[in-house]
C-alpha cells in the first residue's frame, strides 16, 4: 500500500515567502512614514525669516507690527480692531504684551537687554512726523511720543522694534550696527484682515508637508493591508 502525499513544489512556496517579506517591507516602510510625519507635526515651527501675520484691510483698524530682533528677521504683524486710543492700546487689543507703556523693557517676554548692553525698543509710526495725530505717510517715521501718543486713527501704522542703541534713534544712520527698520510697503503688503481673525494668525498657503506625508503614508498602508489580506484568502482557497 502507497500513500499519495499531495506536495508543493518548493518554487511555489518559495515565491510565498518572498511575497511575504515584500508585503512586510512595505508594511514597515508606511508605519515608519506615519511616525515621521507624526513627528514633525509636533515638532515646534523655526521662526520665519519673513515677516508673518496680516495687516489691516483698508479702512478697517490699526495695523500693529513688531520686530523681535534687531535686522528685520523675527517680525509679526497684527491688525487691531480699534479707531481710537493710545498706541498701547492698540498694541495691547491686538494680543501684545508689555510690561510699561511709559518705557517699555520687555515685549512677549523679549526683553531689550537682549538686543544688545544699550539695547531698547523703539516706535516707529507711518505719519509724517511719528506722531498718531501726524498725517499719513509712505515711510517710517521715529515716535516721538512713544506707546502713550493718542489717539490713534484707521489706516494707521506702527512697529515696535528692537534696537542696539539709542544711537539707532535717527532712521537716516542707517549702519551695520544700526539696519533700516523693513520697509512700510513690506508690511502693507502681508495679507489683510479686518481685526476679527485671531491676533497673529497668518493664512496658510496649503496643507504642511508632514500632514501630506502621514496621509500618502496611511493610503499606502491600508493598500498593503488589504493585499495581504487578498492573498491570504487566495493562498487559504487555493
Amino acid at each position: 500500500m502507497h500513500s499519495v502525499c499531495s506536495v508543493l513544489p518548493f518554487g511555489s512556496l518559495n515565491r510565498k515567502a518572498l511575497q511575504v517579506q515584500r508585503y512586510r517591507r512595505m508594511a514597515a516602510a508606511a508605519v515608519a512614514a506615519i511616525v515621521f510625519s507624526l513627528t514633525a507635526l509636533a515638532a515646534p515651527m523655526a521662526v520665519a525669516d519673513a515677516p508673518t501675520g496680516a495687516a489691516c484691510e483698508a479702512g478697517k483698524g490699526v495695523t500693529v507690527v513688531v520686530d523681535y530682533s534687531v535686522d528685520g528677521s523675527k517680525i509679526d504683524a497684527r491688525c487691531a480692531a480699534v479707531a481710537s486710543g493710545t498706541v498701547a492700546e492698540a498694541f495691547t487689543a491686538a494680543g501684545f504684551q508689555f510690561d510699561d507703556p511709559s518705557f517699555v523693557t520687555v515685549v512677549d517676554g523679549v526683553a531689550a537687554a537682549d538686543f544688545g548692553a544699550e539695547g531698547w525698543w523703539q516706535l516707529l509710526a507711518a505719519t509724517t512726523d511719528g506722531s498718531a495725530a501726524g498725517a499719513p505717510g509712505t515711510e517710517w517715521v521715529a515716535s516721538p511720543n512713544g506707546l502713550s501718543d493718542a489717539p490713534v486713527s484707521t489706516g494707521q501704522h506702527y512697529l515696535l522694534r528692537g534696537s542696539p542703541s539709542f544711537d539707532c534713534w535717527d532712521l537716516t544712520a542707517v549702519s551695520d550696527k544700526c539696519p533700516a527698520p523693513t520697509p512700510l510697503a513690506t508690511i502693507t503688503a502681508l495679507n489683510t484682515t479686518d481685526g476679527t481673525a485671531a491676533p497673529g494668525a497668518a493664512t496658510a498657503g496649503g496643507m504642511s508637508w508632514p500632514l501630506v506625508v502621514g496621509i500618502v503614508a496611511a493610503v499606502v498602508l491600508i493598500g498593503v493591508a488589504v493585499g495581504i489580506v487578498l492573498w491570504r484568502r487566495r493562498g487559504a482557497s487555493a
